[in-house]
């Protein structure tokens, strides 16, 4: 799993290359709302799931672990 904290008009443009140049499963995380609404074009691919909070460090470890991220 890949995973692109996003939030930004750059971050959209790495998810578009990324989803072209791989097959994984991909997680996005926006510190806010407004983040992911700029994203829900793509939560209808599967590949793709959002995260529209705040992480702290604790969830942060627990993203990474639970999802395999490398």
């Amino acid at each position: 799993m890949i995973w692109i904290i996003g939030g930004t008009k750059d971050s959209r443009i790495i998810l578009d290359e990324v989803m072209k140049a791989r097959e994984d499963d991909i997680v996005v995380s926006t510190a806010t709302e407004y983040g992911g609404k700029l994203l829900e074009d793509v939560t209808e691919n599967k590949r793709i799931h959002i995260i529209s909070e705040r992480l702290g460090v604790l969830q942060i470890e627990n993203l990474i672990l639970e999802k395999n991220i490398d």
